[in-house]
């Protein structure tokens, strides 16, 4: 057991020492092969975990505030392929309101005949 300085307010304390006595401050912990270091409560969690134990943190790819953190899928939904849609469409409602409010409705012949 050594005695390390906190980041916060420079007292030494003991390593083993989950927060500094004086102020509170959370302690770096060095994480082993299979984990990783929560950046909020410095808990060491599992590295496939996606919520920390302690603070409730989450992990992904995305955060928006109505919605919460995006996953892998919800990132690939609304982060690539709803944007890459709406950039498609956009021409093509434009287009479409075009022929709606200015040219009207026209005829067209089927392709078998």
């Amino acid at each position: 057991m050594a005695l390390i300085e906190c980041t916060e307010c420079g007292n030494r304390l003991s390593d083993a020492a989950a927060t500094c006595p004086t102020c509170g401050a959370p302690v770096p912990r060095t994480p082993g092969p299979e984990q990783e270091s929560c950046p909020f409560c410095m808990t060491l969690v599992s590295s496939h975990a996606t919520t920390c134990p302690s603070c409730q943190a989450k992990k992904g790819y995305l955060y928006e505030p109505r919605y919460g953190v995006f996953g892998k899928t919800g990132t690939l939904i609304w982060g690539v392929a709803v944007p890459a849609i709406t950039v498609i469409g956009i021409p093509f409602s434009l287009y479409a309101a075009y022929r709606l409010y200015v040219t009207g409705p026209r005829w067209f012949q089927p392709r078998h005949a």
